[in-house]
């Protein structure tokens, strides 16, 4: 494990390689233009910049100068980052110039302000194991604050599943008009393709409210899949409005962050055992973030209120644990719960046609579980260090803390060896913990929530209303009451939502999947393909005093409205927690009716029509 050192650091600034015969405008450290219509081998700059010279189809060319690969696009989408990439396009202006700032509104103190640290990983399942090594955080924060039992995640990918977060609001209000389903090639990565990002969710993400109403925000790690920001000429480009402090990026070593404070605006992470100016951290991204938003928060003026957004890999394939970890979770296996390879010909068809495990196939998810949880126990050491190092810092008093992570898993359950592109609940269950003033300490709420619900949430916490345009509800409301010593700002959301009549909480969760990828499969099985667009719902029925899981599949869903659902879905939680026993065809032609207009008029409603 690796301390926290609060030590300033030189950055090394890496160049891409650079063309002297391109006539196009040459853009270093990014990739622009997304989804390529032609590719080129053993390729250089120079004859990159050629080929779209002479394809009048051409509108920019990515170069990646690791691969030597040339990729001709015919549009200017900001795609990925770093310094292997080169790119080139005929306008001038490929990457849109970074406006001036406006002044910045009056600091908010934390006198009537609180901090919020949100913590955040990528791939961590609930219920299949993902979270059993945590011990640290149990302790710090589950034991000191609540824990949210029936919390899900709204889209199971990680570009979709941040995007709903971002802007508070579901799939159905954020989608992009591109890829209809079944799609036929690449949706981008996370599924990025299939949200409407520069368009919705960025000029609207939750960040930009906080910053109006005072807060200084910071970004470590993982915002987005494909619009992380780049470093430009002089600053940060495709940083989203309402952000100061951006320090991002993903991977396990060597990783190069776009670093909104370091010369060339790039960080990259030194190799582990390596010496090096950057050796926070050891070169471990989880070590290296955890470290670089502690020495943010340590240089804040301590009265001002912050947002610090702390998004890590782990432990998302190739799920890399640091070298301190390397055997730390040996005997370590995927959970043999009922539903481990397991599947019958009731289910939809890419999991009814999955065959039976071989040896090699769970030797795969055993390793995988024993490497997600070491990467999870440094995660587990960063939240660990975080705490104490806001309480060093005299500040954890005045700070809410939440844990979560991006969506579940598989590890050979439902014979899935791994991803999360499914509507079982071990894909979608994800663990949700907050601690912080007025919180009480170990406490378990069963009250259905989704990450739809953190924008008006963290909103909530500094004061503000949900704005119109937002989908979910704040749980300010469930987490605390206005008896509790609270921070004004607190105390006063929840008297407004006291007196403006707050409904009912939700009795019920939509879940929505669009198709990415033609046919995707590991270790011979499918995860991925035609049949796999859906519409499910956890739902506590209250007619039949039961729990169910819904889903209706329809290849076309996307662009129809899932008007011709080909295949159905339904689990009695109760009974069958385990989703072995498709019972679709065994209940009352009634309760189906009801199922699917619930589910119909969940996934048609936007801002306060959503439950």
């Amino acid at each position: 494990m690796y301390t926290f050192l609060l030590t300033l650091t030189v950055s090394i600034h890496v160049v891409a390689a650079k063309s002297t015969n391109c006539s196009l405008n040459i853009h270093h450290g990014v990739g622009i233009g997304q989804g390529h219509f032609k590719q080129y081998n053993n390729s250089s700059l120079d004859a990159c910049c050629s080929h779209c010279t002479d394809e009048p189809n051409c509108i920019s060319f990515v170069f990646n100068s690791d691969t030597t690969d040339c990729f001709l696009m015919a549009n200017t989408k900001i795609g990925r980052t770093g310094p292997e990439f080169t790119s080139g396009c005929r306008s001038a202006t490929c990457i849109p110039p970074t406006p001036p700032p406006s002044p910045p509104p009056p600091v908010c103190k934390n006198s009537e302000c609180p901090n919020i640290v949100f913590f955040i990983t990528d791939d961590q399942d609930y219920i299949i194991g993902g979270w059993d090594n945590m011990q640290k955080t149990k302790k710090l924060v589950a034991e000191q604050g609540v824990t949210m039992s029936n919390w899900f995640i709204h889209t199971p990918i990680c570009a979709v599943s941040r995007g709903a977060l971002q802007a508070g609001r579901y799939l159905q209000n954020i989608k992009s008009n591109n890829f209809p389903t079944p799609v036929s090639g690449f949706v981008g990565s996370g599924a990025q393709g299939h949200i409407n990002y520069t368009g919705i969710v960025a000029p609207n993400n939750f960040g930009k409210f906080l910053y109006n109403r005072g807060y200084t925000n910071g970004l470590f790690g993982k915002w987005m899949n494909e619009n992380e920001g780049s470093p430009g000429a002089s600053g940060v480009e495709g940083m989203p409005p309402g952000w100061t402090r951006w320090f991002s990026g993903t991977g396990y070593e060597n990783v190069t962050f776009t670093d909104s404070e370091s010369p060339g605006y790039r960080y990259v992470s030194c190799p582990y055992g390596k010496t090096c100016a950057q050796s926070m951290g050891g070169g471990y991204s989880t070590s290296v973030l955890g470290n670089k938003t502690l020495e943010w928060i340590s240089s804040l003026p301590r009265d001002n209120a912050f947002f610090a957004y702390v998004g890590v890999t782990a432990p998302h394939l190739p799920s890399s644990p640091p070298e301190w970890y390397a055997d730390a979770c040996n005997g370590t296996i995927a959970p043999r719960t009922p539903n481990f390879n397991y599947t019958s010909d009731k289910f939809h068809s890419g999991i009814r046609n999955q065959t039976p495990y071989t040896a090699a196939n769970v030797e795969y998810v055993d390793n995988l579980a024993k490497r997600r949880c070491g990467t999870l126990l440094a995660v587990d050491d960063t939240v660990s260090d975080l705490i104490h190092g806001m309480e060093t810092l005299g500040i954890m008093n005045r700070t809410y803390f939440f844990y979560t992570s991006d969506h579940g898993y598989n590890l050979g359950h439902h014979r899935l060896p791994d991803n999360k592109f499914n509507s079982y609940l071990h894909d979608l269950r994800i663990p949700m913990l907050v601690r912080g003033p007025g919180i009480p300490a170990g406490i378990t709420l069963p009250n259905i929530g989704t990450q739809v619900d953190l924008g008006p949430t963290f909103l909530g916490l500094a004061g503000l209303d949900t704005p119109s345009i937002m989908d979910g509800r704040s749980i300010v409301p469930l987490l605390t009451d206005e008896n509790a010593i609270l921070p004004s700002t607190v105390k006063e959301h929840i008297m407004h939502e006291k007196e403006t009549g707050s409904k009912p909480w939700r009795y019920k969760h939509l879940t929505v999947w669009y198709n990415h990828i033609p046919h995707y499969t590991v270790q011979g099985h499918c995860e991925d393909d035609w049949s796999n667009t859906y519409l499910a719902m956890y739902i506590e029925d209250n007619q039949t005093n039961a729990t169910y899981k819904y889903a209706e599949f329809d290849p076309t869903g996307k662009q129809t409205g899932f008007a011709s659902p080909n295949f159905y879905e339904l689990f009695h939680l109760e009974s069958d927690p385990y989703e072995l026993y498709n019972v679709y065809d065994e209940v009352s032609e009634d309760l189906k009716t009801r199922l699917h207009n619930e589910i119909h008029e969940y996934y048609s409603c936007s801002s306060t029509t959503c439950p």
